[in-house]
């Protein structure tokens, strides 16, 4: 067994791995640092070292159990025997290499760990860059106390009230600019949530008028007892014309009497999808730009639940074939991804 690799692969996912007999192989991190100093970067650093006084860490005895699927008992004997062939190395050959990890040289009752060297991979300290030093000018020297020897007293007050003035006016000018900049993205702001107010009762309405007002209404008809339309006759006068005159029987009026019926209306159960939104401002959207372009029958269906999808449909239908028919026509001629579906 090559209680090296294992102990390598084990402290990729663990900090310490415990080997008995040998100690605790414990994997040590330095992060990059600056050495103020000698003025540079130190790189960052992985090594492992070797405490074999300590107990602590994971048990290499349990994961060769695990991967090899044995008895404890059996586990503890192989690593039992490679712990004995690495230390019968040191006894005659003074160190040993431990594969992935380092040597391990006998010193006295004890052995001393020697990781590998990562020289090789490029490991090195980096120079800070210098840092700019500004020369600093004699802060006795007033350069406003110059200027006062070189010119008159009176022509450098008059500069300075004009450099005052100058400078106040720059500030006057600039809150001026700082606070019409503010009221006019506040301008902005209230312009955007009334056009967002109107939009919204602009669709409420829509809604309103095309679902409650906009429902036909079935005009109650009246059915009334039918009129006598057969003529009152005298009696007295058939019977004195009796004789001289003889009414054939077909002389009646035959007239039939119209009675009004009340159709029930057809329940329309298809229709034809043309968009899904989640939102009723979106589905709104798009079906008052179908009815700007001419098509009035477009509408919104809103679903039971909130959350559900806000359908845009293009016409309801009693019967599966008239759907079908005008699912054909809107997908050769209005969009081509309308489906049809069954009102709930």
């Amino acid at each position: 067994m090559n209680i090296g690799k294992q102990i390598h692969v084990l402290l990729k996912k663990n900090t310490s791995v415990y080997v008995k007999g040998l100690g605790v192989f414990k994997r040590v991190h330095t992060p990059a640092s600056f050495d103020a100093h000698k003025n540079v970067y130190l790189p960052p650093v992985t090594f492992i070292e070797l405490d074999t006084e300590a107990t602590d860490g994971y048990d290499l005895i349990t994961y060769i159990q695990q991967t090899e699927g044995c008895e404890r008992t059996e586990a503890e004997q192989k690593v039992a025997d490679a712990v004995s062939h690495i230390q019968g190395q040191v006894l005659t050959q003074g160190q040993v290499m431990l594969d992935n990890l380092g040597q391990l040289i006998g010193y006295g009752n004890s052995y001393v760990f020697k990781p590998l060297d990562l020289s090789g991979f490029g490991f090195a300290a980096v120079e800070a860059p210098p840092v700019a030093q500004t020369s600093i000018a004699d802060s006795n020297q007033d350069p406003k106390e110059e200027a006062v020897t070189e010119e008159p007293p009176v022509e450098n007050q008059k500069e300075e009230e004009i450099v005052e003035t100058s400078v106040e006016e720059d500030a006057a000018e600039t809150a001026f600019e700082e606070e019409e900049e503010v009221s006019n993205n506040r301008s902005f702001i209230y312009g955007l949530i009334a056009a967002v107010a109107v939009l919204v009762i602009a669709g409420l309405y829509y809604y309103y008028s095309q679902y409650y007002q906009g429902a036909p209404k079935r005009d109650a008809t009246t059915v009334g007892p039918a009129q006598d339309t057969v003529p009152q006759v005298d009696t007295t006068d058939i019977l004195s014309q009796r004789d001289t005159l003889v009414e054939p029987l077909d002389s009646l009026p035959n007239e039939v009497v119209q009675v009004p019926v009340d159709t029930p209306a057809v329940q329309h159960k298809y229709t034809v999808v043309i968009g899904t939104h989640p939102t009723l401002a979106k589905a709104y959207e798009e079906a008052e730009a179908f009815n700007k372009d001419g098509h009035k029958s477009v509408r919104v269906i809103t679903p039971n639940l909130a959350k559900n999808l806000k359908r845009v449909i293009w016409d309801t239908y009693a019967t599966k074939e008239e759907r079908d028919s005008a699912l054909r026509y809107v997908r050769k001629h209005i969009k081509a991804d309308a489906w049809g579906d069954k009102l709930r």
